[in-house]
């Protein structure tokens, strides 16, 4: 067998281990399905996920989820910020954070029909208009909610669940009040190094918050560490996530913090 011969058997055997490399070293697409972030990414989209990036505030992660699957959501707080959402709103360190394409619920007042076609017909389907009445609800980017509050005849103002609603379900390391995915906080994402003096309630919120991201080891550590003090040291980083499309709650409202080590990638590209 000649070299010519050897060469174009072998090559395109090196070509497809190469092109195996980067997909599971370097990068990988990612089939994007559902709601959860309009309008940023749509239901059906593609995403090229690179695994090298350092994940930080504001970027659009792929991770292993809590409920054996993969999710994509939007990195809001790093290890160590304070979170708090206040009427819907989103404060990071004290600083109100909007993003462009983030979709809030909104109660619209119409007390003119035409213009309340003109509403219905910009920012509804063909499906969706069949009712007359003039005060409905409809989700909507901060650009879009300013270009309807300019309207005459019409009032606008952000749909938030009442503070006095409390979903248990929301888990927490410290006592916080009116706990709902409109009102949350303020809460410390947990950091590498972080040390907690931990009560009973302490004790119950995190053991609950490990046991949701299934970070098994560190469950075993903070299990074993409390046998001989009430302190414990977090062993690893973790962030806060939330959906662009905020209607939709199934994210760290929810769910609690991500740990570090189940971020597979940041989205760098859709198509």
């Amino acid at each position: 067998m000649n070299l010519k011969k050897i060469v174009s058997l072998v090559f395109p055997v090196v070509i497809v281990i190469i092109i195996i490399s980067i997909y599971f070293f370097l990068f990988r697409i990612y089939h994007f399905k559902g709601e959860t972030m309009e309008n940023t990414i749509s239901d059906g989209q593609y995403l090229v996920i690179n695994k090298i990036l350092t994940p930080q505030q504001d970027d659009i992660i792929l991770y292993f989820g809590n409920d054996f699957k993969n999710q994509v959501k939007r990195i809001v707080a790093e290890p160590g910020d304070t979170i708090f959402i206040k009427n819907g709103d989103l404060y990071v360190n004290s600083k109100k954070i909007i993003y462009r394409n983030q979709i809030n619920k909104y109660r619209i007042n119409s007390y003119n029909d035409s213009v309340t076609k003109v509403i219905l017909k910009e920012f509804l389907s063909k499906e969706q208009r069949n009712f007359n009445q003039n005060n409905f609800l409809l989700l909507l980017t901060p650009i879009q909610s300013k270009k309807i509050s300019k309207y005459k005849d019409v009032t606008l103002n952000k749909f938030v669940i009442d503070s006095s609603f409390i979903d248990d379900k929301i888990i927490c390391l410290e006592e916080i009040s009116g706990r709902n995915s409109d009102f949350f906080g303020p809460i410390i994402v947990p950091s590498k190094g972080m040390k907690i003096n931990l009560n009973l309630k302490k004790y119950i919120n995190f053991e609950k918050f490990l046991l949701l991201t299934e970070n098994k080891k560190e469950l075993v550590q903070f299990k074993n560490s409390l046998k001989n003090n009430t302190e414990y040291t977090i062993k690893e980083n973790y962030f806060f996530v939330l959906n662009d499309n905020r209607s939709n709650s199934n994210d760290s409202r929810k769910f609690g913090f991500i740990p570090q080590k189940n971020i597979i990638g940041v989205a760098i590209r859709k198509f």
